[in-house]
This record gives structure tokens, C-alpha cells and sequence, in this order.
């Protein structure tokens, strides 16, 4: 399932500034960030069980897309990262690599990536 929320700035500014100079409201942040959190869902009213899955969020200066992914195997965090890699490019920002991009949080299974930059522009 994947959810995909975008700002609107005539209803409200969460997310935006104003610029004193140019009397106009401006993106707060400029980069993107993703959050994954190791989780289960409780599918046992169906029948299914209990299933790991990963909560992927990735958020954007301008919106942000919330998708969850079922934890299986290791090639599992192999599509997360594919996944987020292609919603990453869809949006001009760079590509990130897990081995050395993904960082564990205080909490216990969440991990972040935080300052994905755009792409440079030519």
C-alpha cells in the first residue's frame, strides 16, 4: 500500500517560510529524508497471521510517501531499497546506498537516511 501526501500552500504553510524580500512563501528544507521501521502487522482476524513488514517513509520538501513492504528474506531490504531509489530518481534526487547511506536510530528497528540532495541540474 502506498500513500502519497502533497502540501497544499493555499490551505496551509506547514512546510514553508516567508520570504521578507519577495513576499512569497519558500520551501523550509531543501532535502529529502527516508525512515524505515521494522515492524509487524496482525493479520490473524484473516486468517494470515502476524507478518514482518518494513514502514518506509520518505519525505520531500513538498510531500512525503508512506509505503509498506513485507519482510521476508534479506533480498526483502534489497527491494526496499529499490523502491526508494526509484521514487528518489522520479523526484531528480540523488541515489542512495544502504551499506553505507542507512543509519540505526536510538530507537530499536528504525533506521533513517537523512540530506538526500537533488540532483545537480545540466
Amino acid at each position: 500500500m502506498e500513500r502519497k501526501i502533497i502540501y497544499n500552500l493555499e490551505k496551509s504553510t506547514n512546510g514553508y517560510k516567508f520570504n521578507s524580500e519577495t513576499f512569497k512563501y519558500e520551501l523550509m528544507y531543501k532535502n529529502a529524508s527516508v525512515r524505515i521501521l521494522e515492524t509487524a502487522n496482525d493479520l490473524r482476524y484473516a486468517g494470515f497471521g502476524i507478518q514482518a513488514i518494513y514502514n518506509i517513509s520518505l519525505l520531500f520538501p513538498d510531500h512525503w510517501i508512506n509505503k509498506t513492504m513485507k519482510n521476508s528474506d534479506e533480498e526483502s531490504l534489497k527491494k526496499v531499497e529499490a523502491w526508494i531509489n526509484k521514487m528518489l530518481k522520479k523526484n531528480k534526487y540523488k541515489q542512495v546506498d544502504f551499506s553505507k547511506d542507512l543509519k540505526e536510530t536510538n530507537m530499536h528497528d528504525e533506521y533513517v537516511i537523512n540530506n538526500i540532495e537533488k540532483e545537480n541540474a545540466q
